[in-house]
């Protein structure tokens, strides 16, 4: 996998991890607007993430045409231990500014 493949699964699995407990979800083209990021780019990565397990994807009951990505068990871990990647890494940056 390439840095950029990397930090483009740690953006997306934020993007989706920012929507509330209980909501559907985002859509792919809330991900694509939210980030700046092509539809097309965000539909292949998302795919990758459903088949790695981080992510699952469910039809809109509403439309069938809309596709609600939420993040999974493993996803909601992977996106904690990122976040708090970021932050001790923050934090070891600034200690004794």
């Amino acid at each position: 996998m390439s840095l950029f493949e990397k930090e483009l699964n740690d953006l997306l699995l934020e993007a989706v991890g920012d929507t509330a407990e209980g909501e559907n979800g985002l859509t792919i083209s809330e991900i694509s607007e939210k980030l700046g990021i092509s539809l097309p780019s965000v539909t292949a990565a998302i795919n990758k993430l459903v088949k790695k397990g981080y992510v699952e994807k469910t039809r809109s009951q509403v439309d069938g045409r809309v596709v609600h990505v939420t993040l999974t068990k493993i996803g909601h871990k992977a996106n904690t231990a990122h976040r708090y990647f970021h932050l001790s890494m923050v934090r070891a940056i600034t200690r004794g500014l």
